[in-house]
C-alpha cells in the first residue's frame, strides 16, 4: 500500500469497544434490559435518530424514564458517569502521533452521539491526537448516507480529492465492502494486535 498520505480512524469498535449504560446492570438490571430491547436493538430508529442529533441523550433519558419508571436525573446521572469513563485504546493513539510525525494527516470519522463531543472529546483530548475529528451529529448524517457524503465532506476540508490516496480503518463491513469496491483502501478492524502486525509491515509509513 504506497502513497497513504491521509488516515480516517473509526471510534466504536476500533479505538472503543465500551457500551453505554452499562452503570445501570447491577442496581438497574431491569432498566438496562430494556435499554438493550428497546434502543440498541436491530430495528430501533433510536440510535440512528440519536447520532444525527435528531435527538439528544435528554430525549433519550426522557423515553427510558417513562417506559421503566427510573427517574429521569438519577439515569441521566449514572449515564454521563458512564460515559465519562468511557476507555480509550491508548495503543492505537501512539500509532496515531506517529503517523502525524510522518507528515499524515489523521482524523477521526465517527458515527456518533452528542455525548462523544460533550465528554469523551474533551475527556481523551482527541483533539490533540487527531488533525480535525468528524461527528455524525454535527451534520445530521450517518456516513453511509447520501452516497458516503460525510466522507467528501472529510475530504473537502483537507483539500484532497483522490481516495486512493486515503486508509480508512473501521470495523465496519459495510465501509470496507463499499471502500474496496470503489478501489479505496480500508483496514477492517478487528483487534489492535492484528492490526499491528500490519502496520509493522510499513503499510501505512513509506
Amino acid at each position: 500500500m504506497k502513497n497513504i498520505s491521509t488516515v480516517f480512524f473509526d471510534f466504536d469498535w476500533v479505538l472503543s469497544k465500551d457500551y453505554f449504560y452499562t452503570k445501570l446492570k447491577k442496581d438497574f438490571k431491569n432498566v438496562f434490559e430494556f435499554i438493550e430491547s428497546n434502543i440498541f436493538n436491530w430495528i430501533s430508529d433510536i440510535p440512528n435518530l440519536w447520532m444525527k442529533n435528531i435527538l439528544t441523550y435528554q430525549d433519550v433519558n426522557k423515553y427510558i424514564s417513562q417506559n421503566t419508571w427510573v427517574d429521569y436525573e438519577i439515569l441521566t446521572k449514572l449515564f454521563l458517569e458512564g460515559v465519562e469513563e468511557t476507555q480509550v485504546d491508548m495503543n492505537l493513539l501512539e500509532i496515531v502521533k506517529v503517523l502525524k510525525n510522518a507528515w499524515k494527516k489523521v482524523w477521526l470519522i465517527t458515527n456518533n452521539m452528542d455525548v462523544f463531543n460533550i465528554v469523551t472529546l474533551k475527556k481523551h483530548k482527541l483533539d490533540d491526537f487527531f488533525h480535525l475529528v468528524i461527528n455524525s451529529c454535527d451534520y445530521w448524517l450517518l456516513k453511509h448516507e447520501q452516497s458516503w457524503k460525510l466522507f467528501d465532506i472529510a475530504m473537502e476540508k483537507i483539500w484532497e480529492n483522490n481516495y486512493s490516496n486515503t486508509l480508512m480503518i473501521d470495523d465496519s463491513v459495510k465501509v470496507y465492502d463499499t471502500f474496496t469496491s470503489k478501489w479505496w483502501n480500508c483496514y477492517k478492524y478487528k483487534n489492535y494486535e492484528d492490526f499491528y502486525l500490519r502496520y509493522n509491515k510499513n503499510i501505512l509509513i513509506n
